[in-house]
């Protein structure tokens, strides 16, 4: 079998290939090729996933850095979160309103934190959805507590920066049945961190959740993002709240 040589995202999917499909003349790989190329799962899965990590943060910086140079504009609807946030086209599915996209792919509670004043400048409404990046491959109900106390924090930046605008406080999204214990008791504390805070709290789960706790098939195609037909059930429960009031 050729040497592993895995110094760019072309060369790991081209090695992957190698190892795991036919080969170039279209004939199978001999069993001991493939069992040479089992043994690397293990290695090819940690080169993967850093892989993957640094992507992410890269285009975190990138879009960042447009927020920093562009500045907020003032009396928008802000979206605040992550990847989910950042996915939805709100100027189409809220034409009626003046949005401002401040969405972040694999943004944490700290991290929507630490880019604050690059998303709010005297905004009108506030809607908020972040928490799901702080449980990576926590599954466990007790790393909600810890969640919490940083979405206290976040919260009253939220309210001193922005003291006069309604906050709309999002539970956190349903994803695959092994994080569902660990998402209740998360949303739990966020319901009682919107009483606290005079914020909304609003439970996406009796629109999105199936009865065994995982997000609904037709919402999502990777138990964590949203298709089409999620956004709309996610609209639909902001929708009233973010109405334009009567002139």
């Amino acid at each position: 079998m050729p040497p592993l040589e895995i110094d760019t995202a072309v060369e790991l999917r081209q090695t992957l290939l190698r190892l795991f499909g036919p080969t170039s003349d279209g004939t199978e790989l001999t069993e001991r090729e493939r069992e040479e190329a089992e043994s690397l799962r293990p290695v090819l899965r940690s080169v993967m996933r850093t892989a993957g990590q640094e992507i992410v943060l890269r285009n975190q910086r990138m879009r960042v850095s447009q927020f920093e140079t562009l500045g907020a504009p003032s009396r928008k609807v802000v979206f605040l979160g992550s990847s989910i946030v950042e996915g939805g086209q709100w100027e189409e599915w809220f034409p009626e309103l003046e949005t401002l996209n401040r969405g972040v792919g694999g943004n944490t509670v700290d991290d929507l934190a630490a880019r604050l004043d690059s998303a709010l400048n005297d905004p009108q409404k506030i809607v908020l959805l972040i928490g799901t990046n702080d449980l990576r491959d926590l599954v466990e109900p007790s790393a909600a507590d810890e969640i919490a106390v940083r979405m206290e924090r976040l919260v009253a930046r939220i309210r001193a920066a922005a003291p006069a605008a309604p906050l709309y406080i999002n539970s956190v999204l349903p994803r695959a049945r092994i994080y569902a214990d660990s998402i209740c008791a998360l949303n739990k504390h966020y319901a009682r961190i919107a009483d606290e805070t005079g914020a909304a709290y609003l439970d996406l789960w009796p629109a999105l959740a199936g009865p065994d706790g995982a997000i609904r098939p037709e919402f999502s195609l990777d138990e964590l993002h949203l298709t089409g037909a999620g956004y709309r059930a996610w609209t639909e429960v902001l929708r009233p709240h973010l109405r334009p009031h009567p002139s």
